[in-house]
């Protein structure tokens, strides 16, 4: 299924891409995003230092946009299939230096370079094809291209992906001549922001009988996931190596 999608993903015309990032970016606004409390001289500084370092010669065209993510998507980024590149207020206020977000802008770039988003929704959508051919339900055919936008809300990128990002990303700052460090520094402290939100709301008081406990570890449980959904980390999800590997970077050692 993964090299299928690869394959078919590749030969897509561009309308595709830009069709899902339509879709996706009026169900956000609908339901998750609110409008940005940046200055405007905050977003155009942001957007011509992003502009700085897109390459002219991509597929794709980078569009940049700033959102308030609130409660349930918080401090996050994300690249829509069309080369929408969307940063909330939360990462903006989270970043310590613009270059901590100049890196995960490489990132992000790294997920349009190899159509990561369009890649995985073709995936799912197989699956539901090769239903549609074993059981002859054709209605479900219909409900996956309606339901397209909120399938991309909803996918995890790999780890496969995710390695794939994060060399993109780091070749993307060692040929910008950005200190690799800074990429580090933003996924640690968002690292530590999550495990600060989920031992919050997983200190709760002890139930008091079985079947309360029973209810109150799924409430806790949800909680926790609710928690997660406010960070970047929620669709791309970071770990120690991760870090080390751009925190230990032999360019990121000679600047120190």
């Amino acid at each position: 299924m993964p090299a299928l999608a690869s394959t078919v993903a590749e030969v897509l015309p561009q309308q595709a891409s830009e069709h899902l990032g339509d879709g996706t970016l009026r169900l956000l606004d609908e339901t998750f995003f609110e409008s940005s409390t940046l200055s405007q001289q905050r977003q155009e500084k942001l957007t011509a230092l992003f502009q700085q370092y897109t390459d002219v010669d991509a597929d794709y065209a980078v569009n940049i946009l700033f959102r308030k993510g609130g409660k349930r998507l918080g401090a996050n980024a994300m690249a829509l299939p069309d080369g929408t590149v969307i940063f909330t207020d939360e990462l903006v206020t989270l970043a310590e230096d613009d270059r901590e977000l100049v890196a995960i802008f490489g990132h992000e770039i790294g997920h349009l370079a190899h159509k990561h988003s369009l890649r995985r929704v073709v995936q799912d959508s197989l699956l539901t094809l090769v239903w549609v051919l074993i059981s002859g339900d054709a209605s479900s055919a219909s409900s996956v291209a309606v339901a397209m936008p909120a399938l991309l809300l909803e996918l995890a990128y790999s780890r496969e992906f995710e390695r794939e990002a994060d060399d993109f990303a780091y070749q993307f700052m060692v040929r910008h001549q950005l200190e690799p460090r800074y990429f580090a520094a933003i996924m640690s402290r968002l690292d530590a922001q999550l495990n600060a939100s989920a031992s919050k709301t997983s200190s709760t008081e002890e139930p008091s009988s079985t079947e309360d406990k029973n209810l109150n570890t799924k409430d806790e449980n949800e909680q926790v996931f609710d928690s997660n959904i406010t960070s970047y980390l929620s669709t791309h999800p970071a770990n120690e190596q991760r870090i080390k590997r751009f925190l230990n970077s032999p360019l990121s050692n000679s600047a120190q």
